[in-house]
């Protein structure tokens, strides 16, 4: 199996709400992994690869927001979301979230 990740990945335990404007989808779920590129969040209700989310995730009180798009689905269990455009206060508060 190859390995596509850029960045590693580690434990987070932020909320994330996704949002899609086509077709108009809002959903709250958990943030399972994160990394400097994206993030993995558990979820049974997965979005196909390649649809365009917004995405904003909380924890301790902060939140990150970011545009994003879905790479890859796992059935049942979630889906991966790529950073796609990320404000630079929004990236400097992902990097003090990664350094914890």
């Amino acid at each position: 199996m190859c390995e596509r990740r850029r960045a590693p990945r580690f434990a987070f335990g932020g909320v994330a709400e996704i949002t899609t404007i086509d077709p108009d989808t809002y959903i709250i779920v958990s943030t399972a992994e994160l990394s400097r590129f994206g993030c993995f969040v558990t979820t049974r209700k997965t979005m196909f690869i390649g649809t365009k989310v917004e995405l904003k995730i909380t924890h301790d009180g902060r939140v990150f927001k970011a545009s994003g798009e879905v790479v890859s689905v796992q059935s049942e269990n979630g889906m991966g979301i790529k950073f796609t455009t990320t404000a630079p206060n929004d990236a400097a508060l992902l990097q003090v979230w990664l350094a914890q």
